[in-house]
Order: structure tokens, then C-alpha cells, then sequence
């Protein structure tokens, strides 16, 4: 019996999307369906078929209830920091400080990125992608956004503002229901394509995919902001992200027959739980347990698990990036509030400039860039799009610099307010940035991580990229309390003016230029790029074998070749690139 792997040595296309590339292909990549006419055939025998065109074939319905949990997300996010502080709805609000308000929101959004490790547990090990996605939202996400909703009414839940409430819905219920699913939605978009045949527009897919965010979030902070403004409360700005999740949901229900729902893969969670802990335990390394070693687990599992862990150091490369980026749900508000609004454009609306940003910026990368550099047989690398994008960060942190020394100078001289247009600047050096460091981020993470394993590498990519940069900006909340401005000063104006925030802006920018040179260092990025395409290669060697192997952990294991009753010996070799079968006795 022999085993085919490459096609016998040729390459298979990784760009599948037409009719005429599907008469090239082996039939055992072949399927009868004509809605989806590519086949896999995992290493457990399970057949999953695939569309030619997923984006709109279902992954339109993934990217919208995406938009709608980003515009309900934005909707309160973007808003919240204003009405904490009692500058939306001043006569019914917690009346926090503006240090308070900003741990407020930082312990919020550090949750959400924190509940992703949980989210992703689940999502592999118990329920899928699916299942876990409809739960998060249906019994966590939209209840929370209807009880913060409920908190804007007065006397609702007593005669005084009840923050207990507010913290239920919007430090609790929210984070843990965007928790659960932020882990899984891009994820489950992911696998709607081929994981050999459409591999390479996987980058394009996350492109879509943030650009989509973007849509959401700019629905969000257009609409409740405005509302806001215009009835002097909240009730109808948090009523916005109530009905329009419910609609995004239930767009993404209409499509259920329509996904590739691949099952959770239980006992490669729990073999790859174990293998740590035992390594963890006896102070061990992963590759004293390969089979090569002495061990008892194939070597291609522990490289798994091994891919697995690495998401964590690679995602920590943006954590500069993302301190830069989590300005603009506190700091940057704060400072728009002591600027000068334009019509309807205050501090709230300001963050609109991000999302116009990154939707230009990723429709000129994608649509330009990227097939300019490919047709040249070019491609950014993953060190010098993380670059890129965090020194647009640094950029973002020069210019709120300069804004905080014209607004000091602007009151000394004579107690006149700037334009709070100034801050576009800010806002959108920050969506260039996110184009590059953030959707590079969700790539890097779903292309190295097993394939039993997506929804926890998003986890770990989540938490470690964007959790972890939200309790460093706590820590830095507290560290530089004294800079903030004086919440006891009523004139908001000279508070700010008067305070130490421009030697706040001057640490965040130092952040933002050691991150910018750490990944221009060759070796971080040549270590990026090895771990991308050795990756790469082990995905399509797993999913092109059949059978299961049986090992002591029960672990569904992506080995070159399986012990087979039929083959008494197999040799594979790499010639020239391609992996080819030369020997079967």
C-alpha cells in the first residue's frame, strides 16, 4: 500500500477558487457535491466538503455578525468612558474620575482578552467552533448588553445610580460573552476554506476580516454618539447594540447548513493539556517526550503542541502596538474632552477616524500592496508587518504630543479650546497600524497553530497580544495616577491643560519605538518566517494522510506517515522542496 503525499511529488495549487483549477486537481481532493466540490479527508477517515468561493458562500454571515458584535461593542465601549465620568447624561451616571473611568475600562477590556483561554478550552475540547460562538452570544453577550441598556434608565434598579448593575453587565456578562466568542469567530471563518487547496487566501480572508471589525465599530461610534449628544442620555445609545447583535445573530443562524462544521478534537486538547503538565511537572522539556527521544508521543505531536506555545512569545510582539491601540477607549477621549467640538463630532465620535482608516488602508494593502508585491514573487514578512504598524503607533503617540502641548499653550495664552479635529491624526496613524500589526497578529496565530487546536491559539494569540496590554495599561494607570488629570476641578479645560499627560504620551511613544526596532532584528524576524513555513508544511502533510494512529495518549497526531498493517516500511525523502515517496515495501 502506498501513501500519496504532494500529489507524487508535485505541488498541489493553495489558491483554488475557479472551475477550471477544480479539473487539475486529484480526484481523492474531489467531491459530489456541486455547492462544494472540494474534499478533505481527515486523518480520522471524516469527509468535510468546501465551496469554491466561502466568502460568499458563508463567510459573508461570519463577517457580518462579526460587524455587529464590533458595532455593539463599540457602541458602549467608545462611549462608556464619557458617561462613567458623568460627560454624557450628567444627570444620571456613576460619576467616576477620569483615572477611575480609565481602569474601568482597561479591567473590562482586560477580561474580555482573558476569557478567550477559557473560550478556546471549550471551542476545541467540548463544543466547536458553532456551538460555542451561539452560546457566548446567547446567554452571555446580548443579555449583558440589554442590562447595561436597563442601567441608563433613572430609578430603574433605585433612586441613586446602581453601579453594581453596570459592573454585572459591563465588567461582567460582556467580557465573558465576547470572551467566549472573540476566540472563535475568525477562527470558524478560517475553516470555512480548504486548509490545503485555499491556504493562501487565508491572508486576504483576515484582511476582510478586520475590515469588517472596522465596519462594525464605525457603525457603532457614529450612531451612539450622535444619540447621545442629541437626547442628553444613554437610553437610546445603548439600545443600539441590543438589536443590532440580534440581527447579526440572526443572520449568522440563517447560514447554518451552510458552514464546514469540523468537530472539537477532545482527546488532541486533553493529550496536549497532559504533555504540558507532565513536562511542566518534571521539569522536562516537550522534546524529552518524542518518540525519537525515548519517549512515548510522536515527535510531529509534540511539535504540535510546541507550535501551540510559540503563539504566545509571537503574539507578544504587538504588545507594544496594542498599549498604543487601547489609548483610544480611555486617554484619547479624555483628551478630546478638553478640546473644541465641530458640530456633532466630540470626543466619542473622534474614534470613527481609526475605522475610516483602516477601511482605506485595507482596501489600498489589499487591493494594491499585496497583489503588487506577489505578482513579483514578493511578500512583506511577518516581523516587518508587525514593524510597520507599531511604528505607526509612535507615530499616533507623537501627534497626541503635539496636541497636548498646543492645548497647554492654548489655555496659558487665553483659556481658548483647539479643534478637537486635530486628533484625526492620532486616530487614524492607529488604524494604519492595526492593518498591519492586528491582522497580522490573527494570521500569524491560525497559520502556526495545530490544526486540532485553532480556536485556543486565537485564545492564547488574544490574551497575550491584547489582554496582556490592557493590564500593562493598568499598571501604568497606576503608576503615573499623579499625571492624570485633577477630577476635583470642575473647569475640564485647565484640569487637563494643567496635568502631567504629555509625559504619559512621551512614555507610551518610547514603547512604540522599542517595539518598532525589535522586530526589524533579523533574527526575530527569520525565526517568524521559519516558524510560518515549517507550519505550513506540517498542515498539509497532516491533512493530506488518512488513517489514525494509536498512541498511548490517544492523540490525533500529524505524522508524516502512519503505521499502517498493510506497509512494513516507508521512506520519504525531501527533494527539491517537495516531499515524494521513494521507497514502499
Amino acid at each position: 500500500m502506498s501513501i500519496e503525499i504532494n500529489n507524487n511529488g508535485k505541488d498541489l495549487p493553495n489558491d483554488v477558487s475557479t472551475n477550471d483549477q477544480l479539473a487539475l486537481l486529484p480526484e481523492k481532493y474531489l467531491s459530489t457535491d456541486p455547492k462544494r466540490p472540494l474534499l478533505l479527508t481527515s486523518s480520522k477517515g471524516e469527509k468535510f466538503t468546501y465551496a469554491l468561493r466561502p466568502l460568499m458562500f458563508s463567510v459573508l454571515a461570519i463577517l457580518t455578525i462579526e460587524a455587529m458584535e464590533r458595532m455593539s461593542f463599540y457602541s458602549i465601549n467608545n462611549t462608556e468612558a464619557n458617561y462613567l465620568i458623568g460627560e454624557y447624561s450628567p444627570n444620571w451616571n456613576p460619576n467616576m474620575s477620569t483615572n477611575s473611568a480609565s481602569q474601568f475600562m482597561s479591567g473590562a477590556n482586560a477580561l474580555t482578552f482573558t476569557i478567550p483561554i477559557l473560550g478556546g478550552i471549550l471551542a476545541d475540547g467540548f463544543f466547536g467552533d458553532y456551538w460555542s460562538i451561539v452560546l457566548g452570544v446567547s446567554l452571555f453577550y446580548i443579555p449583558g448588553c440589554i442590562l447595561t441598556w436597563l442601567t441608563t434608565f433613572p430609578d430603574l434598579f433605585g433612586t441613586t445610580f446602581n453601579t453594581n448593575v453596570l459592573r454585572a453587565g459591563s465588567l461582567i456578562l460582556i467580557p465573558v460573552g465576547a470572551g467566549l466568542i472573540k476566540c472563535c469567530v475568525n477562527v470558524f471563518g478560517g475553516k470555512q476554506y480548504h486548509p490545503i487547496l485555499q491556504a493562501d487566501q487565508i491572508e486576504q480572508y483576515y484582511l476582510l476580516f478586520y475590515v469588517a471589525i472596522n465596519v462594525g465599530a464605525a457603525l457603532g461610534t457614529i450612531v451612539a454618539p450622535i444619540l447621545a449628544q442629541a437626547q442628553h442620555s444613554m437610553e437610546g445609545a445603548y439600545a443600539v447594540p441590543v438589536f443590532g447583535f440580534i440581527i447579526g445573530f440572526a443572520v449568522f443562524l440563517a447560514f447554518s447548513k451552510r458552514y464546514v462544521k469540523r468537530p472539537p478534537e477532545s482527546q488532541a486538547l486533553f493529550g496536549t493539556l497532559k504533555l504540558i503538565g507532565n513536562s511542566t511537572i518534571r521539569c522536562k522539556s516537550l522534546n524529552a517526550s518524542k518518540k525519537s527521544n525515548g519517549g512515548s508521543i510522536p515527535d510531529s505531536a509534540v511539535d504540535g503542541v510546541k507550535r501551540l506555545l510559540v503563539i504566545a512569545p509571537v503574539s507578544m510582539l504587538t504588545l507594544p502596538f496594542n498599549i498604543a491601540y487601547n489609548q483610544m477607549g480611555s486617554i484619547f477621549l479624555f483628551q478630546g474632552n478638553a478640546m473644541r467640538t465641530v458640530a456633532f463630532i466630540d470626543s466619542s465620535f473622534m474614534s470613527n477616524f481609526d475605522s475610516f482608516a483602516v477601511l482605506i488602508a485595507g482596501a489600498i494593502v489589499g487591493t494594491f500592496l499585496y497583489p503588487a508585491l506577489e505578482k513579483r514573487g514578493m511578500r512583506l514578512s511577518l516581523a516587518t508587518k508587525i514593524s510597520i504598524g507599531t511604528f505607526f503607533g509612535a507615530l499616533s503617540m507623537l501627534m497626541a504630543i503635539i496636541i497636548q502641548i498646543k492645548i497647554h499653550h492654548a489655555y496659558l495664552k487665553d483659556g481658548s479650546e483647539i479643534s478637537i479635529l486635530w486628533q484625526i491624526l492620532s486616530y487614524s496613524f492607529i488604524g494604519i497600524g492595526e492593518v498591519f500589526a492586528i491582522t497580522t497578529c490573527y494570521e500569524a496565530a491560525f497559520t502556526i497553530a495545530p490544526k486540532e487546536q485553532k480556536a485556543l491559539a486565537s485564545a492564547i494569540q488574544l490574551f497575550f497580544a491584547q489582554g496582556l496590554s490592557n493590564y500593562i495599561c493598568l499598571g501604568l494607570a497606576a503608576i503615573f495616577k499623579p499625571w492624570f488629570q485633577d477630577k476635583n476641578n470642575e473647569n475640564k479645560l485647565e484640569a487637563w491643560a494643567t496635568s502631567g499627560m504629555t509625559k504619559y504620551f512621551w512614555v507610551l511613544f518610547g514603547i512604540m519605538i522599542f517595539g518598532t526596532i525589535l522586530t526589524l532584528i533579523p533574527a526575530i524576524r527569520n525565526w517568524l518566517e521559519s516558524l510560518r513555513e515549517d507550519a505550513i508544511e506540517a498542515t498539509a502533510l497532516s491533512e493530506s494522510s488518512t488513517g489514525e494512529d494509536e498512541d498511548d495518549m490517544n492523540l490525533e497526531t500529524n505524522q508524516y506517515v502512519e503505521e499502517l498493517d498493510e506497509v512494513d516500511v516507508v521512506e520519504i525523502e525531501e527533494l527539491d522542496g517537495k516531499f515524494v515517496e521513494i521507497e514502499v515495501n
